[in-house]
């Protein structure tokens, strides 16, 4: 069993695979550690991103250091100072001033395209200052106004042809009338 004991929170420079920033509140001790050591596992990281750097920019080099994982965006909390997202039927929008993000999710999966193929994106939710909510498909900066945290979770890319063997678990179920 891994031991969480040793784990750090650390910013996007810093993770790798032997040392996932990962913070648990509550439940069962072993089953975490358990989730920890597992090689096709779900495993959560932070990103902290500062003023004047780039959300996304940070997301890419976190995709860069786990090459043949699937990077999922769940959740982000901060404030932006510019933001670049299109919604239907306009192509680009791009704000500056202030905004808090409410919501911020999507995926990046490895793709054979040369050194870094991914597909995937970001959707975006935020408020601006005058209470008005808006969102849509990042496709530009999301610059951080001072401080921005990002939980992104990771997982195992199956191959091709490459099928999973079915656990089948046999137990009585009594029905009580």
């Amino acid at each position: 069993m891994a031991s969480t004991s040793g784990l750090k929170a650390q910013g996007i420079g810093e993770p790798s695979c032997e040392t996932p920033v990962v913070a648990f509140t509550e439940g069962n001790k072993d089953h975490q550690d358990d989730m920890l050591a597992s090689e096709e596992g779900f495993t959560p990281y932070v990103i902290d991103v500062y003023e004047g750097q780039d959300v996304m920019s940070k997301i890419i080099d976190f995709c860069k250091q786990v090459p043949d994982q699937i990077v999922c965006v769940m959740s982000a909390f901060g404030t932006l100072s510019e933001i670049t997202f299109k919604i239907p039927f306009v192509d680009k929008i791009t704000y500056e001033g202030q905004f808090d993000i409410l919501r911020l999710s999507g995926s990046f999966e490895p793709v054979n395209l040369g050194e870094f193929g991914r597909k995937g994106g970001l959707s975006i939710i935020f408020s601006r200052k005058d209470g008005k909510v808006e969102g849509g498909r990042v496709i530009g900066q999301l610059k951080v106004a001072n401080f921005a945290r990002i939980n992104v979770g990771i997982f195992k890319k199956h191959k091709r042809g490459e099928k999973e063997e079915p656990v089948f678990v046999e137990e009585e179920i009594e029905f009580h009338a």
